[in-house]
C-alpha cells in the first residue's frame, strides 16, 4: 500500500513537472513572488536568454509589456537595479542590449533576494525540477484560481452598486492623497545624497557592466517619468550630473525624458497605465532611432 502511494505520488510529480516544462504556467501572490518569477525565468533560460533586457525598480515595472514585447523587463518592485544586474551577472547572461533605469540609484541591493535565487541547494533542485520554481507549485496555482474567481464576483458587485456621486467622492480622495504623497516625495528627493555612497553605487554599475561583458555602446541609461515637481530636485539632479561623469555620453547611450510631454503619475513616482503606454512607445522609438533595430 505504501509502495503504491509512493509510486502514484512520483507519477503525479513527473506529470506535473512535464506540464510545467511544456507550458507557461506561472502564478504569483505578491510583488515579492513576481520579482522571483521574473528572475527565475532568465536564470533557468525560460526566456531563451533574452537579448534586450531592461533593468529597473518598481518604476520600471509599470512599462507596457505589449509595446516592449521585444524586451525582457527585469524591473523589480521594492528592489533596486543592482538586484537585476546581479541576476544577469550570476546567470552568465550576455544580452545584446542593456537598458538601465537611473531614477533611484541610491537604493541598495538585497542580499536576501540573491540568497533566495542562488542558494546552492534550491538552485540545483529548481534546475532539474521546474515545478519547484516560484509560481509553479500546484498549491500556488490552485490558490490563485480561487482568488481570481472571488475578485471577479467582487468586481461585478462593485460595478452594480457604484454611483456617480461615489465616483466623484473617490476622485476627490485620490487627489488629496496624491498631493500628500507628492509632498512626501519632494521632501525625500530634496535630501542631500551621500557622495561616497553614490560614488560606490556608480562604480558598482560599471563593475557589473564589465563582468557581464557587454559593449559600452550597447548600454542605455534611461529615466522613468516622475511628477514634474520632483524631476529637478537635489537627488535627481545630482544623480544625472554624476552619471554623465562616470558614463560619458560619447561612450554610452542616454534616453532622456521628452521636453514636450508632462506625464501623470498615480503617486508622484509611478505612471498610470495609460501614461505608461505613452512612455513605453517613446522609450521604444528612442531605442530604435539609436540602434536601427
Amino acid at each position: 500500500m505504501i509502495k503504491k502511494t509512493i509510486l502514484i505520488t512520483l507519477l503525479l510529480i513527473i506529470c506535473y513537472n512535464f506540464i510545467v516544462i511544456e507550458s507557461d504556467l506561472s502564478t504569483f501572490q505578491s510583488e515579492s513572488s513576481l520579482n522571483t518569477i521574473k528572475a527565475e525565468k532568465l536564470i533557468y533560460a525560460e526566456e531563451s536568454k533574452s537579448q534586450k533586457i531592461i533593468i529597473g525598480s518598481s518604476l520600471g515595472v509599470r512599462l507596457n509589456e505589449e509595446i516592449l514585447s521585444e524586451f525582457y523587463n527585469l524591473s523589480f518592485a521594492g528592489l533596486s537595479i543592482y538586484d537585476g544586474l546581479k541576476v544577469i551577472e550570476k546567470s552568465e547572461i550576455k544580452p545584446d542590449y542593456l537598458l538601465i533605469e537611473t531614477n533611484i540609484l541610491w537604493r541598495t541591493e538585497s542580499k536576501s533576494f540573491e540568497e533566495k535565487l542562488f542558494h546552492p541547494i534550491s538552485y540545483s533542485l529548481k534546475s532539474y525540477l521546474p515545478f519547484m520554481r516560484e509560481g509553479k507549485q500546484p498549491l500556488a496555482n490552485m490558490t490563485s484560481f480561487v482568488i481570481n474567481e472571488l475578485k471577479k464576483i467582487k468586481n461585478i458587485s462593485r460595478e452594480e452598486n457604484n454611483s456617480v456621486d461615489q465616483e466623484e467622492h473617490n476622485q476627490k480622495v485620490d487627489n488629496d492623497l496624491l498631493n500628500k504623497l507628492i509632498q512626501e516625495q519632494k521632501k525625500s528627493f530634496s535630501e542631500e545624497l551621500n557622495d561616497k555612497m553614490l560614488y560606490e553605487n556608480l562604480e558598482k554599475i560599471k563593475s557589473y557592466i564589465e563582468k557581464i561583458g557587454i559593449e559600452k555602446s550597447n548600454v542605455f541609461f534611461f529615466e522613468m517619468p516622475l511628477n514634474p515637481l520632483l524631476l529637478n530636485l537635489e537627488r535627481p539632479k545630482k544623480v544625472r550630473e554624476n552619471l554623465y561623469q562616470f558614463f560619458p555620453k560619447n561612450e554610452y547611450n542616454y534616453i532622456t525624458l521628452p521636453d514636450t510631454i508632462e506625464f501623470i503619475t498615480t503617486d508622484g513616482l509611478h505612471l498610470s497605465s495609460s501614461e505608461s503606454k505613452i512612455y513605453s512607445n517613446y522609450l521604444k522609438e528612442s531605442f530604435l532611432k539609436i540602434t536601427g533595430n
